[in-house]
């Protein structure tokens, strides 16, 4: 007889837990908080574990699961201001702006002067396209005696919008002043004056400070590794390779992924083709690299052997990334996941879903390099925090890119590849749309040029950013800060652009 198998301990889920986290495995953390909750569900701990459970999940890109348990913590007590906010951003990241602003709402119901919730409210009126009405509620809130950091925060996000670019400066440097925030919250404060100083012509004084904010956090990159890594993906995905990899039951004709090295355009691309009435968007899904790693192809690729894989597993990552992308995106003939980093797994996606079409998003690499670096990341992108190892990372993500149109012209790849810059997308917008809507085997429609007219959020985009349509003042933003590109150069050795080109 079987031997009878033994419930872990609530303890031992917790210490679980925490190993977890030590090793930034979002995977197993959330199976181990799921278990707790199965097993542990009258735990004084367990409604932390919840609200954990939950924003792991929406980490995830389960964003239904993960707003489930969330919801259900601000409906088990409605007087939770951490539950609300949690659910706020569950929302958020799941694209769902009108439910965040009533969760919003009805917290302000509760608290007029709530300052997070103020704030919250003034960034989504943003991506609603209200600007004015969003400056409005933060002035109000100021005169009123609310005082609070991320008000000013906040207001920084919609004063660009709304004319007042100097008094937000002006607001954020007195809070730097004031010593009153915590180091990861100058940070935040640190990137957002920057960008505020560089939309005012004050270059000198925007790079200095976004400096200034990368010396607040202690990031490890090792480049040589990731080459390495690099390399073995296009050792081991060859024609051959892929070929031997069963064949999954369902293609995947409706999976789109957009890809490229982050704050390439990928985001632009995505919001022009989700204009589309048959196009919808999962927006950024981990998916994909979820698959690599249950197949053993990731993070060591040099280790792989598609000969040993079962049918079985094959179709149950493609399976599982298929229903992942599905239940995200909803209704749509063809859905978009754009995780910029799936330009590594692209030898991966036409094993899985051959039918998919892939674009892959180029642009000037001095302007990458730039967006990257002015670019607040909470958590991953360590290589953003300096510019030799951006350069290093744009070197390698060129010629993976490169390896995958190779494949792809030869007719090696199982799936569709096309290639788009963002220079010009922005330069000819329609002619550009055009070509990739007919790539998705689609019909053109204008709805793809007003995109930006959709209620919907994009949380790759800055505040400020929102609602706006196609714009051309991040084209050839490097020459506003040519004189300090030396170490970005000389790290991206031939992928080195000379001159303007």
């Amino acid at each position: 007889m079987g031997g009878r198998t033994t419930t872990p301990t609530a303890g031992q889920l917790l210490a679980a837990a925490d190993e977890c986290a030590r090793r930034n495995d979002v995977v197993g953390a959330a199976d181990v908080f799921t278990k707790f909750l199965k097993h542990h569900p009258r735990h004084p701990a367990a409604g932390a574990v919840q609200l954990k459970c939950g924003q792991t999940l929406v980490r995830l890109g389960r964003y239904e699961e993960g707003v489930r348990l969330i919801r259900g913590l601000v409906e088990a007590d409605p007087s939770s201001m951490i539950a609300r906010d949690s659910l706020v951003l569950a929302y958020h990241y799941a694209g769902r702006l009108d439910e965040a602003l009533d969760v919003v709402e009805a917290t302000l119901a509760i608290d007029p002067d709530h300052a997070e919730a103020l704030a919250r409210r003034g960034e989504l009126l943003l991506y609603a396209g209200a600007p004015d009405e969003a400056a409005a509620l933060l002035d109000a809130a100021r005169a009123r005696g609310v005082a609070d950091w991320t008000l000013d925060l906040a207001f920084a996000g919609v004063a660009p919008r709304v004319g007042r670019a100097p008094e937000a400066i002006d607001r954020l440097r007195a809070l730097l002043a004031s010593g009153s925030i915590t180091p990861p919250q100058r940070r935040e404060v640190l990137f957002t004056l920057a960008r505020l100083l560089e939309g005012v012509g004050e270059y000198d004084q925007a790079w200095n400070t976004i400096e200034e904010a990368h010396t607040l956090r202690a990031a490890r990159f090792n480049p040589d590794a990731f080459d390495r890594r690099a390399a073995a993906m296009i050792e081991r995905f060859t024609p051959q390779a892929i070929a031997s990899v069963p064949a999954p039951v369902d293609p995947g004709d409706d999976v789109v992924l957009v890809v490229g090295s982050p704050r390439s355009g990928t985001t632009l691309v995505e919001q022009v083709l989700a204009g589309h009435p048959r196009v919808s968007t999962a927006g950024e899904m981990p998916s994909v690299e979820l698959a690599a790693v249950s197949l053993g192809v990731w993070p060591d690729p040099g280790a792989w052997r598609p000969e040993r894989l079962r049918r079985a597993d094959v179709a149950r990552a493609s399976g599982r990334l298929l229903m992942d992308l599905r239940s995200r995106a909803g209704e749509g003939d063809r859905r978009i996941d754009k995780q910029p980093g799936n330009w590594m797994h692209v030898g991966l996606a036409a094993a899985l879903t051959p039918g998919a079409r892939v674009i892959q998003v180029r642009r000037d690499p001095r302007d990458t390099a730039i967006s990257l670096y002015f670019r607040h990341f909470t958590g991953g992108h360590e290589f953003a925090t300096r510019l030799d190892w951006i350069g290093r990372y744009l070197r390698t993500c060129a010629r993976v890119t490169r390896h995958w149109s190779a494949m792809s012209e030869r007719g090696d790849l199982r799936l569709g590849l096309t290639d788009v810059r963002y220079e010009s997308l922005v330069a000819s917008t329609e002619p550009e749309a055009r070509r990739l809507v007919e790539f998705l085997g689609l019909t053109w429609d204008g709805a793809c040029l007003s995109f930006h007219e959709r209620r919907a959020i994009t949380p790759t985009l800055t505040p400020e950013q929102a609602g706006r349509p196609v714009y051309d003042s991040s084209v050839a933003k490097w020459r506003r800060y040519e004189g300090r590109l030396a170490p970005l150069l000389e790290a991206l050795g031939d992928e080195a652009p000379v001159g303007d080109a």
